[in-house]
């Protein structure tokens, strides 16, 4: 078993939204629900420490504000 299948579903997010292409952010929401990939970005931008960009989070917020 590698690696990658041991990520938790944070770690996931977190790595595509971070660093994924469009496609793959899309992939994402398909598999994890858009909702959900929203609830855990926004716990994870809420904590006092996250590896977020600014402008990552400025991004997600504006897509996540939308209704899709």
């Amino acid at each position: 078993m590698s690696n990658k299948e041991n990520l938790s579903d944070k770690a996931i997010v977190e790595g595509v939204l971070t660093n994924g292409e469009m496609e793959e952010v899309e992939l994402l929401f398909h598999l994890f629900g858009r909702q959900r990939v929203k609830e855990l970005f926004l716990s994870q931008i809420n904590k006092a420490r996250h590896n977020y960009r600014a402008q990552t989070v400025n991004f997600f917020l504006k897509v996540f504000s939308q209704n899709a």
